[in-house]
């Protein structure tokens, strides 16, 4: 029986410890389900000693090769899905938003806008 999914597997070189290429041989495994991607994620970075700077891989595609996932160094699962406040298709984050009183799907960008709006909102309401 064929898998659901393809991980990406793979290390990049930290240029903060002197590494210009990849400290590791990139491969690809198929997996069953999310949860597997993340735990075969964990461990090749456990088996080859990656630090996050090292981190490239976990890309995760689903049978007809669109990405489906991505795998953060700390094995969180980011499914890819639109985000609520741009539109696009990409990896997103779930995010609580303390200024706005609810829960949201961002990409990464979106995600570290709204964290910005929501910390100058806190600081307002704080300074008065």
């Amino acid at each position: 029986m064929s898998k659901k999914f393809t991980v990406v597997l793979e290390s990049c070189g930290n240029p903060d410890r002197g590494q210009y290429a990849p400290v590791s041989d990139p491969t690809t495994v198929g997996v069953d389900d999310l949860e597997e991607a993340s735990v075969m994620c964990r461990q090749y970075i456990i088996d080859n000693m990656l630090g996050s700077g090292n981190w490239s891989g976990g890309q995760v595609f689903d049978v007809d090769g669109n990405l489906a996932a991505q795998i953060s160094y700390n094995g969180l699962i980011h499914k890819v899905s639109p985000c609520d406040a741009c539109g696009k298709k990409l990896p997103c984050l779930l995010y609580a938003s303390t200024s706005e009183g609810q829960t949201w799907s961002l990409c990464e960008e979106c995600y570290y806008i709204q964290r910005k709006v929501d910390r100058e909102m806190e600081e307002g309401v704080a300074n008065g």
